[in-house]
C-alpha cells in the first residue's frame, strides 16, 4: 500500500477522537484536550516542506483529500527534491494513535531553551518508536479552545527535550466523538 495513504488512513481514525490530559510540575496542574483536524495532516506529515511541488498552495484539507482519493501519492512526492527531509516521519507517523495512546513522557515547552528551533509549541511529547525518539508538539489552537499537533518528527541530531521542563502525568482520557465512548488510559487522580 502506498504510504502517503497509510499515514493519511492512520490520521483519519484520529478525526474523530479527542484526548484529554492533565499533568503536572511543582504543584501546578496542566490540562491539555487535543483534537484533530484534516489541516493539520499536511505540517505533521513534513508536506510542508515540498515547496517545489507546489503542494504549499493547496488548501491544505484539500491536500488530505487527494491523498485520501489516491490522487496524490508517495510516488508523486518523490519527485521532489525536498523529499528526504519529510520520507523520515512516514513509517513513524503511520503508527500515531499507538504513540499518542502509550504516551507517558509531556514536557512543557519553550522554544527560548532550544535556541537552534523555530517551532512554536506548549508541550513537547516523547515517544519510542523502533529504537528511535518520535517527537509530537502540542500548541493551543488560536481559533477555538483546545490543543492540536503543532509538528511531528523523528530525532535526527538534537534532543527537543534537553532544557524542557518534565512533567508528571496525572491523567489521560481518549474519547471517541462519534460513538461518545471514553476510555481512561492513565488515572494517577484517583
Amino acid at each position: 500500500m502506498d504510504k502517503l495513504k497509510e499515514c493519511a488512513e492512520a490520521y483519519e481514525k484520529l478525526l474523530g477522537v479527542e484526548y484529554h490530559i492533565q499533568v503536572g510540575r511543582k504543584e501546578k496542574l496542566y490540562s491539555i484536550n487535543l483534537s484533530f483536524k484534516k489541516e493539520n495532516f499536511v505540517h505533521l506529515t513534513g508536506l510542508h516542506k515540498l515547496k517545489d511541488l507546489g503542494i504549499h498552495t493547496i488548501k491544505r484539507e484539500y491536500v488530505f483529500d487527494d491523498i485520501m482519493n489516491g490522487q496524490i501519492t508517495v510516488e508523486d512526492i518523490m519527485r521532489s527534491s525536498f523529499y528526504p527531509e519529510m520520507q523520515p516521519r512516514l513509517e513513524p507517523f503511520i503508527q500515531i494513535e499507538s504513540l499518542l495512546d502509550s504516551n507517558n513522557n509531556v514536557f512543557l515547552y519553550s522554544e527560548k531553551r532550544n535556541n537552534f528551533s523555530l517551532i512554536k509549541a506548549e508541550y513537547v511529547l516523547k515517544n519510542e518508536f523502533e529504537n528511535n525518539v518520535v517527537y509530537i508538539f502540542l500548541d493551543k489552537n488560536e481559533r477555538e479552545p483546545g490543543h492540536f499537533c503543532r509538528t511531528f518528527f523523528p530525532k535526527s541530531k538534537q534532543d527537543y527535550t534537553i532544557n524542557q521542563a518534565r512533567c508528571a502525568l496525572l491523567y489521560k482520557e481518549k474519547i471517541d466523538i462519534n460513538t461518545n465512548t471514553k476510555t481512561i488510559q492513565f488515572n494517577r487522580l484517583a
